[in-house]
């Protein structure tokens, strides 16, 4: 098993073997820890779980360094700013943002100091090692060298399936591409989670090659063009009244969508990308 740490400033290889940081023991890949809020009545006996939430992941690891200083002092850089850890067998991989919360360095002996690092990650659920992206709504030409009339030229996939093989919900990124705009005064685009039953309604004219980013994890909808008519790209108040962001996750398992174009004479794609979020990283 291999654990890298990895942020701007450069990456640290926990290993064993002929790695420089051998790990000798580690902690904090299993399940994370939860608090559990009860209530108690006197004329029941015992107590009533209202609800549960997972803490922040703490993760631990101790093992011996043997390297000399200019690499200690790399990795003493390294690990004083936030970064990424990834935990990897070969075959299955995770990954988790973290920081080093504690680190401590025993003083040398012989070719060898032992250490311990202890991480600490906010979001307590490690993600696959690739995003996931599939498309939502799309226009599909059906026109074939040959064709006899009358025949159909396009094809638009107005639904799809999203699978979340992790084992928590995820908050995906949306994002809208304009191929071709429309002389339609009605305008916007409807997605909906038909398996939750949220949605967003977008109240937005895209120009063509616009691209609108929907970040569901940090609430923003944002245009990658300035215009003096959309806030200087920032489309957050071009959602409609009913539509809630942190709504719009995924469940575990299947999620039905639907989009809906209401410029129907435009070009759209819709596409989805989502990072699987997994209880464990245990190798």
């Amino acid at each position: 098993m291999l654990i890298y740490y990895e942020n701007e400033i450069g990456m640290i290889r926990f290993g064993g073997g002929n790695e420089r940081w051998n790990i000798t023991d580690y902690s904090g890949l299993s399940l994370a820890e939860k608090s559990f809020f009860t209530a108690s009545y006197a004329e029941s006996p015992g107590q009533v779980t209202i609800r549960e939430k997972a803490e922040a992941r703490v993760i631990t690891l101790r093992g011996d360094y043997a390297g000399d200083g200019e690499a200690l002092s790399l990795g003493m850089r390294v690990l004083n700013k936030k970064g990424r850890l990834t935990v990897t067998d070969g075959v299955k991989t995770r990954c988790i943002e973290a920081y080093c919360s504690h680190f401590e360095m025993n003083k040398p002996c012989g070719i060898y100091r032992e250490f311990v690092a202890q991480f600490t990650a906010d979001d307590p659920f490690f993600e696959g090692a690739e995003a996931i992206e599939m498309a939502l709504y799309s226009r599909e030409d059906l026109v074939e060298s040959k064709f006899t009339l009358p025949c159909v030229f396009t094809r638009r996939i107005m639904t799809s399936k999203v699978y979340n093989h992790g084992d928590v919900m995820t908050e995906p990124v949306f994002t809208i591409f304009c191929n071709r705009v429309s002389d339609s005064e009605e305008a916007g685009i409807l997605l909906k989670n038909e398996t939750t039953g949220a949605q967003l309604r977008l109240l937005y004219v895209l120009q063509e090659g616009e691209t609108v980013t929907v970040d569901i994890s940090r609430r923003r909808i944002t245009s990658d063009t300035i215009r003096e008519d959309n806030n200087g790209g920032s489309l957050i108040f071009f959602m409609s009244e009913d539509t809630v962001l942190k709504n719009l996750y995924l469940v575990p398992g299947e999620n039905q969508f639907s989009v809906t174009n209401f410029a129907v004479e435009s070009d759209m794609l819709v596409t989805c990308r989502m990072k699987e979020k997994y209880l464990e990283a245990v190798m």
